[in-house]
């Protein structure tokens, strides 16, 4: 019995100890814990934007002092992310301030940069490029080579002739070129460009592009006023460029087919084949004899044969309906 005793006080003990270290617990949860879920909700609250959220700065524990490292640490950030808004604010300004300057220019401001491996491309382009070149900037920012399409390609080849010079002297060059724009419409430009070359070999053109249709229109219609003040001497000489161009015939037509003779033959030939390189296009020519003509013309004499080449010249001439078409007697 005296066992027994002893045996349910020391149980009762035991339950007394565990219900007391229970409750200790749970003080100590609440005391460590809830600063803890408070510090961490503020931190939620702050990264959403909310800088002022408390924190549990005023205990005297390790929690105050990470609550007031914490506190630190936002001040810092508040006081960074005020400054990078200022930035941004001023950044933006100076932007519209470059916005507006591009659009009131009365040009194309541009920046174009040459690669080593031979790519190209626009790093900027104003606004003005919708009026002058009729699209959009963006279009020439992603595909460069749609400038490069409107303009003639006799311009294309001088431009391209003359930019190496340009880039060794490291000056600003001039030049004035023709475009053709998507509404069908031919504009004269004129192009000021600055190369620059960088140490990594790409080459950075900064330059303005600008309309000087008005003023080509202007020098055509001072040209045709001055062709109008020489009418009059023009009218004296027509007669002698008549009787030019009637010598011209005569030199151009052989005699006995009235056909293009040799010397014709030379002149539009290179003209049809400088025509063909600048135009990518075929040209054809046919070399043709006539068969059997010595028999011909021994049978039956050289007046018969002269009928004879009159008459082949004169089919050919007949089959030859194109403006561009010639026949002439080769040899």
């Amino acid at each position: 019995s005296q066992i027994e005793a002893n045996l349910r006080n020391t149980f009762a003990l035991a339950t007394v100890i565990v219900i007391i270290a229970i409750e200790m617990g749970v003080t100590m949860a609440r005391l460590v814990v809830r600063p803890i879920l408070q510090l961490s909700q503020a931190a939620k609250s702050i990264v959403k934007g909310n800088w002022n959220s408390p924190l549990p700065s005023d205990r005297a524990d390790e929690i105050g002092e990470l609550a007031r490292s914490f506190r630190n640490m936002v001040e810092q950030l508040q006081l960074s992310f005020d400054d990078l808004k200022a930035t941004n604010t001023a950044l933006f300004r100076k932007e519209e301030q470059l916005q507006r300057l591009t659009s009131n220019v009365p040009g194309v401001i541009y920046r174009y940069v040459m690669y080593p491996d031979g790519r190209d491309e626009f790093l900027f382009i104003s606004p003005r490029c919708r009026e002058l070149y009729e699209i959009e900037p963006a279009e020439v920012l992603e595909n460069s080579q749609v400038l490069w399409a409107m303009i003639h390609p006799e311009d294309v080849a001088k431009m391209r002739a003359i930019a190496p010079e340009a880039i060794t002297s490291q000056q600003t060059w001039s030049f004035e070129y023709r475009i053709r724009t998507p509404s069908g419409q031919q504009k004269w430009l004129q192009n000021f460009g600055s190369p620059e070359s960088q140490s990594n070999g790409d080459i950075y053109w900064d330059g303005v592009v600008i309309d000087i249709t008005p003023r080509k229109y202007a020098e055509e219609i001072m040209l045709d006023y001055h062709e109008a003040l020489e009418q009059e001497v023009q009218e004296r000489t027509t007669a002698l460029v008549k009787a030019n161009e009637a010598l011209e015939r005569l030199a151009t037509l052989d005699g006995l087919t009235q056909v293009a003779n040799r010397r014709q033959f030379d002149q539009v030939i290179l003209q049809t084949w400088k025509r063909s390189q600048r135009e990518s296009q075929p040209v054809s020519l046919i070399l043709c004899d006539v068969d059997y003509f010595k028999r011909y013309n021994d049978a039956y004499g050289h007046q018969a044969g002269d009928v004879c080449l009159k008459c082949v010249a004169q089919v050919m001439k007949k089959i030859a309906k194109r403006p561009a078409d010639l026949v002439a007697r080769y040899g």
